[in-house]
């Protein structure tokens, strides 16, 4: 049984990469391995094809067991049926981490959350770490360490936003926007369905790492509440704002985003006010979502003494009357009476529970 706790920032600066399933038929695999290759990685690269000698102009090897050293991350895009024995092999070497690109698992339903529950099991009783399925990968610009499933815009430019993304089919515009504005990324995750890493072991570890001073998240739904609230609390104590996206308003919404992941979206209005709580700076688009963590990782944490409606610099007035916008007004310390900023974004303890709890 799993029995190591996930080390997310371990998972994600590996010294060498196996492409499982890369083939010269899949614009999946020729984007990961050209990724790779145009952003500077400097590790070795192992193409994996039983049919093919050569892929991408590179050597290929038949199986993971005939690569010349076991990789420190296998990128795995075959077909479903094959998902656990590539992972059982890569186990038995001595691997433990895996990104899954392969889709039809518990997004799909039926048969598919099936297959997800036995990778889960699966994962721990090998003791490994696994991204996704159905998620294209992840970007450490930091590091140079870019094995995603989709172009990557260029130039990437590395800088001190950790992004997190449910919807992992959003990392080029995120990229194209960010890079628009000239906001450097430090590790963009797509997260996929989470079914072993999940969305606050990634935040933990972008609190933890010293190249990250804000972090941005695209939602679709919180999974795990109640680990959600101890990052989130560990966030704020480390100074490190959190801005987040979170979709389904709606019920259209709800529908479209438990479509995607297989999530439970969870009631908005809970979710809204559980972020007050925590210091969790909400925003009502990828613009917003980016031009406000961008910000802040540039300013930090801080506290205001005036009363006033703001958006950050960029971001256009609102649609209509009726659409949310952020507010940063003074409230009073019962003990010093000093103003300080509401929401709860920076420095400011939260309560210790949520409405989650």
């Amino acid at each position: 049984m799993n029995t190591q706790p996930i080390d997310p920032m371990a998972f994600f600066r590996p010294k060498s990469v196996a492409l499982v399933g890369a083939t010269d038929k899949s614009g999946w695999s020729l984007s990961t391995f050209n990724n790779l290759q145009a952003n500077g990685f400097e590790g070795d690269v192992y193409l994996v094809n039983p049919r093919a000698e050569t892929v991408h102009g590179t050597r290929a090897y038949p199986s993971l067991s005939h690569t010349p050293r076991p990789a420190d991350l296998v990128y795995v895009m075959t077909p479903i049926g094959v998902v656990p024995q590539v992972i059982r092999d890569g186990a038995a070497m001595g691997i433990r981490h895996y990104v899954v690109l392969t889709a039809g698992y518990g997004e799909v339903g039926g048969e598919g959350i099936v297959r997800e529950e036995e990778l889960r099991t699966l994962a721990a009783e090998l003791d490994v770490t696994i991204l996704g399925p159905n998620g294209n990968g992840f970007i450490n610009a930091a590091d140079a360490v870019t094995p995603y499933g989709l172009p990557i815009p260029q130039p990437l430019i590395a800088g001190s936003v950790g992004v997190v993304l449910q919807s992992g089919a959003l990392a080029s515009s995120v990229l194209s926007f960010a890079q628009s504005r000239n906001i450097g990324i430090s590790l963009l995750v797509a997260m996929g369905n989470e079914t072993v890493m999940s969305v606050t072991d990634v935040v933990r570890a972008l609190v933890e790492d010293p190249k990250t001073k804000a972090i941005a998240l695209f939602l679709e739904a919180v999974r795990r509440p109640e680990e959600f609230a101890a990052v989130a609390r560990a966030a704020l104590d480390a100074g490190k704002p959190i801005v987040a996206l979170k979709i389904g308003r709606s019920a259209k919404a709800s529908r479209t985003a438990q479509a995607h992941t297989g999530a439970l979206v969870g009631d908005d209005k809970t979710v809204g006010a559980a972020f007050e709580q925590l210091g969790v700076i909400r925003v009502d688009s990828l613009e917003d979502l980016i031009i406000t963590s961008g910000l802040l990782a540039e300013t930090g944490p801080f506290r205001a003494t005036a009363s006033a409606w703001s958006r950050p610099p960029g971001v256009h007035r609102r649609s209509s009357p009726t659409a949310p916008r952020t507010r940063v007004s003074s409230s009073w310390s019962s003990q010093r009476r000093q103003p300080v900023v509401s929401p709860k974004c920076f420095r400011r303890s939260p309560p210790r529970t949520t409405p989650w709890m």
